[in-house]
């Protein structure tokens, strides 16, 4: 039987694939001129989306694993709801939202110019985050909580920071895309 959480699954899944599609297709062969080219000094690079989320997924990796380290096993519940906080931010976080989050400085890129490392930064988090899917497969999506690193005052179930941290990835990535696309980008 096809369920809602395997529709899900199914989705982020694509969506991790469509974004790494994104990386390979159109940023692997750029030099590191072209990679840390910014249009402006406040606006991001392509090194920068790229390591913002390989740094994003570091950040919510440990409290990932604790709950992956003991997890509550998928209670045959076909049905994943959010909550209004975790609907909120995925709402934001979504790749099509106009929404501009404000970037909490535990979430910043590093400084300065990146170099190619920046690829294999990005591949690690990607690799962990659809490892990380494949793996919730088993497990009950909306009952095991990971907190923000934000605020411990704030909790996701893990459902939610998987949607969060895809919606992430593909945001960024496509971001990524546009700084090509921006008038004097070196060729």
């Amino acid at each position: 039987m096809h369920t809602q959480i395997d529709t899900l699954i199914n989705d982020l899944t694509a969506m991790t694939s469509e974004s790494l599609s994104i990386v390979n297709n159109n940023f692997i062969g750029l030099s590191e001129t072209q990679i840390n080219w910014k249009p402006e000094k406040k606006k991001w690079s392509i090194a920068e989306c790229l390591d913002h989320i390989a740094v994003s997924f570091k950040t919510y990796n440990a409290d990932i694993e604790r709950v992956l380290a003991s997890p509550q096993p998928a209670s045959g519940n076909l049905v994943f709801r959010t909550t209004l906080t975790g609907g909120i931010f995925i709402k934001t976080m979504h790749p099509d939202s106009p929404v501009k989050v404000p970037n909490p400085s535990m979430f910043s890129p590093t400084q300065g110019n990146l170099t190619r490392g920046v690829f294999e930064d990005f591949l690690a988090a990607h690799k962990a985050l659809t490892d990380l899917i494949e793996k919730s497969k088993t497990l009950d999506l909306g009952h095991n909580k990971i907190t923000s690193p934000v605020s411990s005052l704030m909790k996701f179930t893990l459902g939610e920071v998987l949607i969060i941290l895809t919606y992430h990835e593909k945001r960024h990535v496509l971001q990524a895309r546009r700084v090509m696309e921006l008038p004097g980008f070196p060729l």
